[in-house]
């Protein structure tokens, strides 16, 4: 049965960014949206069902639910209640049903790679780099980038836990070699993201890996190790010139400057480098009502997308509908950064925090509802609701990092 349900979590990711292919794009609404919905129908082979569910979260997305309905009313939408409720079902297939399983974040994490190295290596494989910028087999390159961003991310997240390992734990040699692995890995996915000239993609995986250090040396600080602290520091600033030797004597410079580099400058000599997202945010910020305009609303009133997750759901659904989404996250986030600085000893630990850390980022420049880096942040954020069953999957720290040193005993004689 738990097969049956980490098939499940493949094709949902792999529906999300089938739908970004000039192929699927059609039907990608209606597939990613089946896909989600499907997980109800699956309960029914399950014998017992008992679900906990985190009172406080599930109401405000209720609630969400609830708005969502007054928004498809005022607006005579269908859409938006449809909407409305595929995104109440993602939370309680990714936060109360998929956890209740023993589904943890090596779960999410391998069918992220499983369902989406085949849809980027294939086609490297079989024509080459053949699009400036490139990408791959789906409609447009920041497509790609977003999803060579979100495996970035997520590669990260890992990559991030092996680095605090190395400086807390004996076995170096070995964690030597997988940080060495990784991190080869996390350049080549940085060039894919290069390759597609997604800015957004680009900054949002750069600032992911700065604010992971930083919890990485909170952490170090917090078991008051500060000689592994200043390590993390000479480590990461040998990193930082062994990628940039990389990418001064390789292709890579090449690509990086007319892909990025020479965007934000032209974009700056135009005096435009939001590229016209700027009007349309302004104009949706003053058009906006407390329960939205539609789901046709920038096809009508802007003819362009929002290029951004919140932007899109403030001018559709409403303020009252995407505070309530923000607030979600909101405590999404601060789930995540308790389990990220907590002693469980988790490969995956700091995933849930990084991986929503990159929604909000690629949200602030592209659309990313119901995209790959959502569903990630969701199903990641999700397993570690459920801490009763947390407790009995994943294994405490057998080491304290601080050591204590013994008080001597004065014996009187």
């Amino acid at each position: 049965m738990v097969v049956l349900f980490y098939v499940y979590l493949i094709l949902v990711f792999l529906m999300s960014s089938l739908y970004l292919t000039g192929t699927f794009n059609s039907i990608g609404s209606i597939a990613i949206s089946g896909m989600i919905l499907l997980i109800f129908p699956m309960l029914l082979l399950r014998k017992n069902n008992n679900f906990k569910f985190p009172i406080f979260t599930t109401l405000l997305m209720y609630l969400f639910l609830f708005v969502a309905g007054i928004s498809a009313l005022k607006n005579g939408d269908i859409n938006l209640m449809l909407n409305g409720i595929v995104i109440f079902s993602l939370f309680l297939a990714a936060v109360v049903i998929l956890p209740s399983i023993n589904f943890t974040n090596k779960v999410v994490y391998n069918a992220l790679f499983w369902s989406h190295v085949p849809l980027t290596v294939i086609p490297l494989l079989l024509y080459g780099i053949n699009t400036n910028p490139y990408r791959g087999i789906f409609y447009n390159p920041n497509a790609f980038g977003s999803i060579a961003a979100t495996m970035s991310i997520a590669l990260s997240a890992v990559f991030l836990f092996k680095l605090e390992q190395y400086f807390l734990k004996t076995d170096k040699k070995q964690s030597f070699k997988n940080i060495a692995f990784d991190f080869s890995l996390l350049l080549v996915l940085l060039f894919l993201v290069v390759l597609s000239g997604s800015r957004t993609s680009l900054l949002a995986v750069i600032f992911c890996l700065i604010f992971g250090l930083m919890i990485v040396s909170l952490r170090l600080i917090k078991y008051h190790r500060f000689g592994s602290l200043l390590k993390t520091v000479i480590s990461t600033a040998l990193l930082g010139v062994i990628t940039f030797l990389i990418i001064k004597l390789t292709p890579f410079y090449d690509y990086l400057y007319f892909n990025i580099i020479y965007k934000f400058e032209r974009k700056l000599t135009n005096g435009d480098v939001l590229d016209t997202r700027g009007s349309v945010w302004e104009q949706t910020l003053n058009q906006s009502t407390l329960f939205g305009n539609g789901s046709n609303y920038f096809l009508t009133a802007t003819e362009v997308g929002a290029h951004n997750t919140f932007v899109g759901l403030l001018g559709e659904f409403g303020w009252v509908p995407t505070l309530l989404f923000v607030l979600v996250l909101i405590i999404f986030t601060f789930k995540g950064i308790k389990y990220a600085i907590s002693d469980i000893n988790d490969m995956y630990r700091y995933l849930p925090l990084i991986s929503l850390t990159g929604f909000v980022l690629l949200s602030m420049g592209e659309g990313m509802m119901f995209k790959l880096i959502m569903l990630i942040a969701f199903f990641s954020a999700g397993t570690i609701f459920q801490k009763h069953k947390q407790e009995q999957i994943i294994e405490k720290h057998v080491f304290n990092p601080v050591i204590k040193r013994k008080r001597k005993r004065l014996v009187w004689r």
